[in-house]
């Protein structure tokens, strides 16, 4: 019994090790730009937290490839990987963030506008400086959109 606990112990620290090293590929080439190239490697991070069953590690790669999507304007791809990052992490300040850039994206300034100060609300110290800059942009194209209603 201690031998196999030994190796099964040896195959999970694989199986996190091969994750952890797609999700760092995957940053790198989000870093850089490279999109497509991210959402290869995210989509072998989603793969194997599914497989090992870890719910969190599936959503932070949703996000990430939710984020990717919206990098390559495919809308409806990145919809479907932000609403199940809705659904997990509804209050989360980096979730406010991602669903803000989707209603932007989307053409729909008032939303993301209102969505982005809730999450410069729940922020705290993460709250950056271009973040702030994206919330004034958003706060502008929502003054745009509602005078031209």
């Amino acid at each position: 019994t201690e031998i196999y606990t030994f190796t099964e112990s040896s195959a999970a620290s694989d199986v996190y090790k091969r994750q952890a090293g797609h999700n760092l590929y995957a940053e790198i080439h989000m870093q850089r730009g490279e999109w497509s190239e991210a959402v290869a490697a995210l989509d072998l991070v989603a793969e194997i937290a599914h497989d090992i069953g870890d719910n969190g590690l599936v959503t932070s790669a949703y996000a990430k490839l939710g984020r990717c999507w919206l990098e390559l304007d495919d809308l409806d791809r990145a919809g479907v990987y932000i609403r199940h990052v809705l659904l997990e992490r509804p209050t989360d300040a980096d979730t406010g963030r991602l669903h803000a850039r989707m209603a932007a994206a989307a053409g729909n300034f008032i939303a993301a506008a209102s969505v982005m100060r809730g999450a410069r609300s729940r922020a705290g110290e993460s709250w950056t400086v271009e973040d702030e800059e994206l919330l004034a942009y958003l706060e502008a194209r929502a003054e745009q959109e509602a005078a031209a209603e």
